[in-house]
């Protein structure tokens, strides 16, 4: 497949806001690939080039980026410059400037080149583009820059939109994984079993999409997964399971206000277990050493050595794929420490040594997914325990969590009592029976969180994405002064806004807006977002903060959860802090609010208690 075609179907896809259209329109784009092109259509449909696991980016600076329009096109600073400030995009600056250099300069003889091929394919562009993100070391930026250059000069308008995208990392897509599932059961399963619906639109096979989903959320790599589907049939993909190095993505809890309401979900006797605020790892240990990967799929490896050294001792050769809680704690008392004392490791690389020993970590263990072998998310949670106390030795600093079984509120109060005073945050409350397995990449209450601050009127502090901003006043001129928040409607696949915050935050967290923020920069509302207010800028939906309030309203101006009477906002909303284990699609959904809303003892109307 020619990249002109995927760019092309790509701009289809980026135009429309339904996702029932946009699964039609990736289904057409796949159908259209050969087995070999499906895994780089895959990862490139959703802004990357490998598994997230995997890290790989391009990683060329956005300033190198511009030197390089200016370089191909022949345009000014000045010109592009003016044109970024109209079109708040490199990738459509990128497009228009070649547009209106009527195919741009060659920029190659500067270089000494030959004239380059006049068209580029799908497996080049992404061969080329994964070639310029394994350049590492000294001078590699300008490298990387020139082998950029090369290819953009083959660019047609419309490439260099999607091709300076890949280069700065932002797609703008809006193709979700699960999206692109849809499309991907819908082209590969046998015509009639695919719904089309009374509006025309075709709707993918139920069973055949589950398959497909189970696969991918054991091995997170969606272009393995689709390029199995594409060459093989979905059914092929039954036999998936847990392999070590691929990391199976997160069964994820929802909350709980009362015994009552966990009773009620998860039945009686369920499964207490201490909540530590810590940092969520999923430890893969075999022969070949340990890999650490993140709630978000992040390979952790480097920046904790020793949780690394200390599972080797404890599981003393045993192969498994465990999930903990790394928690840091005090060198003289083991008592829990902040969670931030933990989170100043990523990204550290000198005076690591030093670091382990001022806060070392306690692994709490809580899961075992895999064991020499043996793939266990089908099993029952109490078999599952089972096993990981069986395979872990005794170690000072990792052990298998606090747990108790619970029968009523009474047993529950009393150990979350016990949690609280041992310096957890709560209790993560687990349905038990046969039904109990691990449900990889679902949220539901077959777990459920229970906390301390969801005894007050507002059940929690709140996930929320930062989707735009105002510019600051007075003594915060020069920074952002507050934020746009948003929570994640999992329906629509859409993020809708619930708060403006601009109180809370620290000079420091103040300094980290314009780093966090400004690559994520656009000039009009992301494609998935559903806004009425008109903040000064508005950002690709990636970075999640935690913000707490005094209640949830009805309010005329935010969307989340809008009926009727108005969508639902967070009153005196409050910057806590950055959530950076977490993604976009891991924050607070709408749903969430909506029941939280509701759950207010002030409130009449569903989940209100009178």
């Amino acid at each position: 497949m020619d990249f002109r075609a995927l760019a092309e179907r790509m701009e289809a896809v980026e135009a429309t806001p339904s996702r029932l259209e946009m699964a039609e329109l990736l289904a057409q784009t796949l159908v259209r690939a050969s087995a070999e092109e499906t895994p780089p259509i895959a990862y490139m449909l959703l802004g990357g080039l490998a598994p997230e696991f995997e890290g790989l980016e391009v990683g060329l600076a956005e300033n190198r980026v511009r030197e390089l329009i200016r370089t191909r096109t022949g345009a000014s600073q000045t010109q592009v410059d003016e044109r970024m400030a109209e079109d708040g995009d490199l990738g459509l600056v990128a497009e228009h400037l070649w547009a209106e250099s009527e195919g741009g300069q060659r920029a190659l003889d500067a270089f000494g080149d030959t004239e380059p091929d006049p068209e580029l394919a799908v497996r080049d562009v992404h061969g080329r583009l994964a070639e310029i993100g394994r350049i590492e070391g000294q001078g590699s930026q300008e490298k990387k820059k020139r082998h950029a250059l090369r290819l953009l000069d083959q660019a047609t308008p419309v490439e260099a939109r999607y091709l300076v995208r890949f280069l700065v990392g932002q797609l703008r897509l809006g193709v979700a994984d699960q999206t692109l599932l849809d499309g991907a059961a819908i082209a590969y399963a046998p015509d009639e079993a695919v719904d089309v619906g009374d509006d025309g639109m075709a709707r993918p096979p139920t069973e055949l999409r589950e398959t497909m989903e189970r696969a991918y959320n054991l091995t997170s790599d969606i272009g393995d997964v689709l390029g199995t589907a594409r060459e093989h049939g979905i059914e092929s993909l039954t036999g998936v399971e847990v392999t070590p190095g691929m990391p199976v993505r997160p069964m994820l809890a929802e909350r709980g206000k009362d015994a009552d309401e966990i009773f009620a979900n998860v039945g009686s006797p369920a499964l207490a277990e201490y909540k530590y605020d810590g940092l969520r790892i999923q430890a893969h240990v075999t022969s070949d050493g340990v890999e650490l990967f993140s709630r978000r799929l992040e390979d952790v490896t480097d920046p904790y050595p020793d949780v690394v050294d200390q599972l080797e001792q404890a599981l003393d050769g045993t192969a498994a794929v465990v999930e903990g809680e790394a928690v840091p704690v005090d060198p003289e008392t083991g008592e829990i420490q902040p969670f931030q004392e933990i989170a100043k490791r990523r990204g550290r690389k000198h005076d690591l040594e030093a670091a382990i020993q001022e806060v070392p970590i306690h692994l709490y263990a809580f899961d075992c997914l895999w064991v020499d072998g043996e793939d266990l998310t089908r099993e029952p949670l109490t078999e599952r325990r089972q096993r990981l106390e069986a395979i872990l030795g005794e170690h000072e600093l990792v052990d298998v969590s606090s747990a108790e079984h619970v029968r009523d509120a009474t047993e529950l109060d009393r150990f979350f009592e016990d949690a609280m005073a041992d310096g957890c945050e709560g209790l993560m409350v687990k349905k038990l029976g046969d039904d109990s397995h691990y449900q990889a990449g679902a949220r539901g209450y077959r777990w459920i969180k229970y906390k301390a601050d969801y005894h007050a009127d507002l059940a929690d502090s709140l996930d929320l994405v930062v989707v735009g901003a105002w510019h600051g006043k007075g003594r915060r001129a020069g920074w952002y002064g507050t934020l746009l928040g948003a929570a994640w409607d999992e329906t629509e696949d859409r993020f809708k806004t619930v708060c403006k915050v601009g109180t809370g935050f620290t000079d420091e967290d103040l300094e980290q807006l314009d780093e966090l923020l400004d690559p994520l920069t656009r000039g009009e509302p992301a494609r998935q977002l559903d806004v009425d207010l008109e903040p000064d800028v508005y950002f690709e939906p990636e970075v999640v903060a935690e913000i707490h309030g005094a209640d949830l309203t009805r309010s005329p101006v935010h969307t989340a959860a809008r009926d009727d009477e108005g969508g639902i906002a967070l009153r005196f909303p409050r910057f806590v802090r950055w959530r950076s284990a977490k993604g976009p699609r891991d924050a607070t959904t709408v749903d969430e609010v909506r029941s939280m809303y509701y759950d207010q003892p002030t409130v009449d109307g569903p989940g209100a208690e009178g």
